[in-house]
């Protein structure tokens, strides 16, 4: 008779197919010759429906782990990194990167919508994603990350290249969640609310981050936070901050958000960025309201230009 043996999968079924070939090869024409061929078929139609499953998700969905806290899915290839951009079902994961990833300046997809943000926890475990080419000209919330509701915690990115239109940051372009222990290297582009880590911080937190590079962009641009309505925190910048309006060596523009408010505060952080603007132009912050500045610098390596 069939015996599906202990192991419902696609070996085992390809085993078994095999047997029954075996068995009814040739012309029998008797009952039990036409019994064997029907098995065969019906282990034919067992195998496909075991490939299927087999083929799916389970088969490519990172390198280990179940996606819990205790647990999180393991990101440890391009692939990985791929699959997880491309999976909207697992933004409210976890997830842990268990190695150094060179992207090798290859265009990527982000992670999260506008409509669907990043609402699990990222560690990068202080490894770095290297050449990191995100270009989206023509697109709003842009960043490696497009909209972040959770964390993203130790993590290193270096050789970034990021290009969007309004909402632009390096890491993430709009951020309600919590980032810390980031650091960042490269280059950042678009029009307005642009930063080198973050395009705008709405009621998120920033915490023990850096960005060093140039930002570029028109109206709110600083050197990690375009426009900031919460709270920084041992944070710095360095590199080149250009702009037109509210043009910040850290951030651009700080407004003060009375939903938070004495968490309204930028503390303990310093820019070391050359900064041109036109209007609204700062060493530190380019415009603020009603914001806490508490233990901050600005070491201007050159003269705050005014285009």
């Amino acid at each position: 008779g069939i015996s599906f043996g202990k192991e419902n999968n696609a070996s085992t079924w390809v085993m078994q197919e095999q047997e029954e070939h075996y068995y009814s090869t040739g012309t029998d024409s008797s009952a039990e010759g036409q019994l064997m061929m029907e098995k065969h078929e019906v282990m034919m139609l067992l195998l496909i429906v075991g490939v299927g499953q087999v083929s799916g998700r389970e088969a490519i969905a990172y390198s280990g782990g179940m996606g819990t806290e205790a647990d999180p899915y393991h990101v440890t290839t391009v692939d990985d990194w791929i699959f997880f951009s491309e999976t909207d079902t697992d933004w409210d994961k976890h997830f842990v990167l268990k190695g150094d990833i060179n992207f090798n300046s290859e265009p990527l997809g982000m992670v999260g919508s506008f409509d669907k943000p990043f609402i699990g926890v990222f560690d990068g475990d202080g490894h770095v994603l290297r050449n990191v080419r995100v270009k989206q000209q023509e697109t709003d919330y842009v960043g490696l990350f497009t909209k972040l509701e959770g964390k993203i915690l130790n993590l290193e990115m270096e050789g970034v290249d990021v290009i969007g239109k309004d909402y632009v940051g390096g890491l993430v372009g709009f951020s309600s969640g919590t980032i810390r222990s980031c650091h960042i290297k490269g280059t950042v582009t678009g029009n307005d609310t642009v930063g080198g880590l973050v395009g705008s911080n709405y009621y998120g937190y920033i915490t023990l981050c850096s960005a060093i590079g140039t930002v570029s962009g028109g109206n709110n641009v600083g050197g990690l936070v375009g426009d900031n309505w919460h709270a920084i925190n041992s944070c710095y910048s360095a590199g080149k901050t250009l702009g037109f309006d509210c043009v910040g060596g850290l951030v651009g523009n700080s407004t003060h958000s009375w939903a938070y408010g004495s968490d309204n505060r930028i503390g303990m952080s310093y820019a070391s960025n050359t900064v041109i603007g036109d209007s609204n132009v700062g060493g530190l912050v380019g415009s603020q309201f009603k914001i806490e500045l508490i233990d901050c610098e600005s070491y201007i390596r050159e003269s705050i230009i005014a285009i």
